[in-house]
């Protein structure tokens, strides 16, 4: 099962659980109708949802500095399908795969890129 269906289902069935990886969302915006349904989705669940990817620094060939820029792009194009209705690429699906963008209200923008993980990892 995708992780991203497995997390609707959590948040549903489960009222403590905060969902912390949002990157795969953007697999799912290929397709208008789910996109849309998704965008639906993080709305309602606005005060539970962290953004967060599953990159790892160490793995490539071009050491930290490279992992840095790969975290900065992805951050960029991750933030650009939240925020905006642009059509972005998704080249880790393939070269030629878009997604629209969600355009997403800012207050909930600032909830899942920033809020939230203050009120879930207090201190940060």
């Amino acid at each position: 099962m995708c992780t991203c269906v497995s997390k609707v289902y959590r948040l549903v069935l489960l009222p403590n659980i905060v969902a912390l990886s949002m990157q795969e969302f953007k697999h799912h915006g290929r397709d208008t109708f789910i996109g849309e349904r998704v965008r639906d989705f993080i709305i309602k669940y606005q005060d539970r949802l962290l953004y967060g990817t599953d990159l790892v620094s160490g793995w490539g060939e071009n050491g930290v500095d490279g992992d840095l820029g790969k975290l900065d792009n992805t951050y960029l194009s991750d933030y650009r399908y939240f925020a905006s209705d642009e059509e972005i690429g998704v080249p880790w699906i393939s070269e030629s795969t878009r997604v629209q963008g969600l355009k997403l209200p800012a207050a909930v923008l600032k909830k899942i890129f920033f809020r939230n993980a203050k009120t879930w990892y207090p201190g940060i």
